[in-house]
């Protein structure tokens, strides 16, 4: 399965994050957010990685109608634009934040549906 384009824009930052972090002094408070920022990253990294293993592993889902709970595939769709969303936001930008929390929540929410389909 090809990497999604989620994957792609998280560690691009994951990496520009990284040299930022690098460059500056650690006593510095921009590398105590820098620090945050990498591991909130990270975190939603893992995740996403970790529901596109499951999905090589069970294949893909079938197309919902739009009546229908939503599948693994649309949360993914809506995680891949609020991670483009997120690269593009300035780092001061006070909602930004709110995003990284919502691809969490979609995480979540996806691999609890990938749970309950394997159960079935």
């Amino acid at each position: 399965m090809p990497s999604p384009v989620v994957l792609k824009v998280v560690n691009r930052r994951l990496a520009e994050l990284t040299r930022q972090y690098t460059a500056i002094r650690k006593g510095d408070p921009r590398a105590l957010a820098i620090a945050e920022e990498l591991s909130q990253i990270g975190t939603v990294r893992d995740e996403i990685q970790r529901i596109q293993e499951k999905l090589g592993c069970s294949g893909r889902p079938p197309k919902s109608s739009p009546s229908e709970s939503p599948t693994v595939e649309t949360l993914l769709r809506r995680m891949d634009k609020l991670a483009r969303q997120f690269a593009a936001t300035p780092r001061e930008y006070p909602g930004r934040s709110e995003i990284v929390n919502e691809i969490t929540r979609l995480t979540f929410l996806a691999d609890s549906l990938l749970k309950s389909k394997n159960s079935q």
